[in-house]
């Protein structure tokens, strides 16, 4: 319960201050005090060896690249990194004497961090320490009067002589494979012409003398050593591969168990062999989706490849059946190619403009153009990756009902989804056309376009259009880019609202919410949500965006690039279809008309003639 008193003399440069646990509870005890000088915490430098995946490592076999990282170093500071032979004798002033070939020159960044850096690209066996150099005079200086932490030893590094090798088919020594691949093993430096067993064990990365050995198929391979003590080339698992971690073991004396100093295991502290099922995702703006819409960007994300593996990446139309030996074909102007990080991660930009369409995603690990099982990916076996969609925009009542008619009086809004959340569209009115090529300058009809800003969930809502429109026929334009020219696959091309067409009533029918007059709904009518009929459940939904099932109609096409029909449920409020699918042909005219055809009542005229003519002759008969 006493208080600790530390003086700090202004004599020195400065003083150090060590503030403890001191009862051993975790915390810090030190909780107040009179500070009168100046305080300097120290964190605690750390470097250590790596593998080439990132790993920690204090023992590796020969012929493997050895990386070095640290923190906790003096910020922005030019040093040394000496990969030495392991001594237990360091003192102050004795040489530095790399063993890599010469030392490393790094300078650390503004938090201290020693960046991962390269210090050997073939290790050979023996036993090593890490000193960096922090005055760059090439001496151990541990109790330096310039820099207390002039120079600091790391941890060990064991490097060890391998006589058994993990490889592909071809004899490539490799850590990390696919599933479809198969795993086999190689060595040297064994007694000639002995029989030896091949394990396949599940990983330990701590090796106990006397371990039983236990295969993981239950199918121990016996190998014979060549006359030169050479370990052949051997299949040890085959394809289909199971995803995880393993350690290839050489039982030398054939007994089931693992001997120390007899024995030979692929990798004592870390994973031998790593078998891993990658993955492979679209993203927008480096956030995962899979429903884009037209002209936006696609990249992707690749999870769980074998470091450094150079890939393409293909964008494919959408397979639901994929099998061995497809050629693949890329449809976004070309595959791309990406490496894989030292995680086995990649991501890049595979399209820039999209096209409307269902897609799959494919990495082409062996770069063959044709996909092989287990060796190359698809994001989606059985249905698209991701699709894009069309954008719309159309004009509406204040209300946000869409509608083709308006008298002279009404203004006219107009609403839309489908664009990128947070951008800005310049609505464009032009007289009516009935073709807009690529290309074609957009001039608006009123003098300038109206520009309309699109929500968080890439909508358009209810915007004012026209406060005083014209009557005559038109069309609307989204211009997506801004940039006054019709894109196709890019900007949207709505053709055929009128202003002052003559207004006619709708023939009201049973369980349908009718519309005010036939301007109101010239193409659709509005039905209540829980009336709508079961057909608009039976059309293909082509994704969700943002929770909302998205429908599109492929049988009813007009001018290029329009769709005359796109069916949306917003929170299941309303929905709008085609006359015919809801009364036929015949009811459509009728309705249409606000009561029978003409034919109609001319029949009916001449019926009725006729049973006066038939009454009036029989009466004079």
């Amino acid at each position: 319960g006493g208080w600790y008193t530390t003086p700090i003399s202004g004599d020195e440069d400065f003083d150090c201050v060590n503030l403890g646990d001191f009862d051993g509870d975790g915390g810090l005890d030190v909780v107040a005090g009179n500070l009168q000088d100046d305080i300097y915490w120290f964190r605690r430098p750390e470097i250590w060896f790596e593998d080439v995946a990132g790993n920690r490592i204090k023992t590796v076999f020969d012929n493997t690249e050895i990386y070095v990282r640290g923190v906790n170093l003096e910020p922005n500071d030019e040093v040394r990194i000496y990969v030495v032979e392991d001594r237990d004798d360091w003192a102050d002033g004795m040489s530095l004497v790399d063993v890599t070939g010469g030392y490393e020159t790094v300078t650390t960044d503004s938090e201290g961090v020693l960046p991962r850096t390269l210090v050997w690209a073939s290790s050979t066996a023996g036993n090593y320490d890490l000193v960096i150099d922090t005055n760059l005079n090439g001496e151990y200086n541990p109790n330096s009067q310039v820099e207390p932490l002039e120079a600091f030893l790391g941890a060990g590094l064991r490097v060890l002589e391998t006589p058994v090798y993990a490889a592909n088919n071809l004899g490539v020594t490799q850590k990390y494979f696919y599933p479809g691949e198969a795993i086999y093993v190689f060595g040297d430096d064994y007694t000639p012409n002995i029989l030896v067993d091949l394990y396949v064990v599940t990983n330990d990365d701590e090796w106990f003398d006397g371990t039983p050995l236990v295969d993981i198929n239950g199918d121990v391979e016996t190998v014979q050593i060549t006359g030169t003590g050479e370990l052949p080339l051997t299949m040890v698992l085959g394809p289909m591969l199971t995803v995880g971690e393993w350690d290839i073991v050489v039982d030398v004396d054939r007994d089931g168990l693992y001997d120390e100093g007899v024995d030979v295991v692929n990798s004592l502290d870390t994973a031998g062999v790593i078998v891993r099922s990658p993955g492979v995702r679209s993203e927008y703006n480096w956030s995962p989706r899979d429903i884009f819409f037209v002209g936006e960007t696609v990249k992707v994300y690749g999870w769980n490849f074998k470091p450094g593996d150079v890939v393409d990446l293909y964008v494919v139309q959408n397979n639901d059946s994929w099998v061995n030996g497809q050629t693949l074909t890329d449809v976004s102007g070309g595959a791309e190619t990406a490496t894989a990080s030292s995680g086995g991660s990649f991501r890049k930009t595979v399209w820039v403009e999209a096209l409307i369409g269902e897609y799959d995603l494919v990495v082409d690990t062996d770069q063959d153009g044709v996909y092989t099982e287990g060796v190359d990916f698809v994001d989606s076996l059985t249905e698209y990756g991701f699709v894009t969609l069309s954008r719309i925009v159309l004009p509406a009542d204040e209300n946000g009902d869409a509608k083709t008619n308006f008298p002279p009086s009404a203004e006219i809004y107009v609403i839309g989804s489908g664009f990128t959340p947070g951008s800005s569209v310049d609505i464009y009115v032009i007289e009516t056309t009935d073709s807009m090529p690529d290309g074609t300058p957009l001039t608006d009809y009123r003098g300038a376009p109206t520009t309309v800003d699109v929500n968080n969930v890439g909508q358009i809502e209810t915007t004012l259009l026209w406060a005083t429109p014209e009557e005559g026929d038109y069309d609307i334009v989204a211009d997506v880019d801004q940039d006054g020219v019709f894109d196709t696959g890019r900007d949207w091309w709505y053709g055929g609202f009128t202003v002052g067409e003559e207004e006619r009533e709708v023939v009201e029918e049973p369980g349908v919410e009718p519309t005010e007059t036939f301007e109101a709904a010239p193409e659709d009518v509005r039905l209540p949500a829980e009336e709508k009929p079961p057909m608009v459940l039976d059309l293909p939904i082509v994704g969700y965006y943002h929770g909302v099932p998205v429908y599109q109609d492929n049988t009813r096409i007009g001018l290029d690039g329009r769709p005359s029909l796109f069916i949306l449920t917003a929170q299941g409020e309303r929905v709008y279809i085609p006359y015919e699918e809801v009364f036929g042909a015949e009811e459509e005219e009728e309705l249409k008309r606000g009561g029978p055809p003409l034919v109609f009542w001319v029949c009916l005229v001449l019926f009725m003639v006729l049973i006066v003519l038939v009454v009036y002759y029989i009466s004079k008969k």
